[in-house]
């Protein structure tokens, strides 16, 4: 199920034929050559947290605060309802950047086995802490080097779901390296990893997303408490994304999102010829709500998914007028409303997109129930 990160071979056990071995740290596979640490508190805070003898609620509630965001991140059990799109029966599930675990928890549930990666060691033992209280056998943890090494220790062909979850915009951060680039370097180790039917699911912010039009920061210029949340940075051009970036938070601009067209380039590039694009609501961190805007779902209810979405867009907008003064600002984003509502493209500039790519059509095999009783339920109100 592994791979050798040297001779790119695939490997019987802890040992590889050429002579490397992996390291084990409790049940954590550690492939990593790099320690790395990404996470919302300081190294030093989480080891002492680790070290006590409190479950991870206690950790989590003492660390962020039982009533934070942080705390509903960790343990909202919701966070994967897309799942039921997928047929999990003895599938191999890989999650990568599994973060503090509530993913892998969650398609432990379904799936066979899943396999959940991340860079920071940390991180993966609370993950490990999680697994024992929640008494989930069938999840295999791995602590990997960053992805722009572009050597995930995962086998060929070996896995039929593949998660992406708000990872891929961050691959080439610190890197001085082409963000493209690397995050199309990213989907090519993805797809050697996937079976010919396997899927990659991909959940990621739209780079022109209706919202930052009205003034919703940019999620990804602040990795620091102490680094200032910018606007607009998405929508302007790179160069000058960069430059502003540069002046005020002394970081270059690296953290690279698409429009939906601009995806559909890159996991192209990357070999996977079938892709299909859902929106999720209001936040694909924590989604209510999953549907496609295309293919033959889409066009049996266009018209409602195109309101939906315009009702989404009006609140949004009138909620961003009342904390933005700038009459520019406003008049902006009354004009792109009015113009996506009488083109009906709201749906190209929603906020969250969730990609399934595969290597061969697979849309057949998708499983709409949920979407289906959104819009027939809507359609009775």
């Amino acid at each position: 199920m592994y791979r050798c990160p040297l001779c790119l071979k695939n490997m019987p056990g802890p040992t590889c034929t050429c002579g490397y071995e992996y390291k084990t740290i409790g049940s954590i596979k550690d492939f990593s050559s790099q320690k790395l640490y990404w996470n919302q508190v300081p190294q030093d805070v989480m080891n002492k947290a680790l070290e006590s003898a409190d479950d991870t609620r206690t950790i989590a509630k003492k660390l962020f605060g039982s009533d934070s965001y942080m705390y509903r991140y960790i343990f909202e059990e919701n966070r994967a309802c897309w799942k039921k799109l997928f047929d999990l029966q003895n599938s191999t599930v890989l999650d990568i950047g599994c973060g503090w675990g509530a993913l892998p928890i969650e398609f432990s549930k379904s799936a066979k086995k899943v396999i959940a990666c991340d860079s920071t060691l940390e991180t993966l033992k609370f993950v490990e802490k999680r697994l024992a209280e929640n008494e989930r056998t069938n999840v295999e943890l791995v602590c990997i080097n960053s992805l722009s090494a572009l050597a995930i220790p995962v086998a060929d062909n070996s896995a039929d779901l593949i998660i992406l979850n708000g990872v891929l915009e961050w691959v080439a951060k610190g890197t001085n390296k082409n963000p493209t680039a690397l995050q199309i370097g990213v989907l090519k180790e993805i797809y050697r990893i996937l079976k010919p039917e396997g899927i990659l699911v991909t959940a990621i912010e739209n780079r022109i997303g209706f919202v930052y039009f009205c003034g919703h920061p940019d999620e990804h210029t602040f990795t620091n408490m102490t680094d200032i949340r910018l606007k607009y940075t998405t929508v302007l051009p790179r160069f000058l994304s960069n430059i502003i970036m540069k002046k005020k938070n002394n970081l270059p601009y690296d953290t690279y999102t698409y429009s939906y067209k601009g995806y559909k380039e890159i996991f192209k590039k990357a070999g996977f010829g079938f892709n299909h694009t859902l929106t999720l609501m209001p936040d694909y961190r924590f989604p209510a709500y999953y549907f496609p805007i295309e293919g033959s779902f889409f066009d049996k209810y266009k018209s409602q998914i195109e309101l939906l979405l315009q009702m989404y867009h009006k609140k949004k907008m009138e909620d961003f007028s009342k904390e933005n003064n700038s009459s520019i600002v406003k008049f902006i984003a009354k004009t792109l409303f009015s113009f996506l509502t009488k083109l009906h493209k709201h749906r190209y500039l929603s906020h969250y997109f969730l990609f399934i790519s595969s290597k061969k059509e697979i849309e057949s095999k998708l499983n709409y129930e949920d979407c289906y009783s959104l819009f027939d339920n809507l359609a009775k109100e």
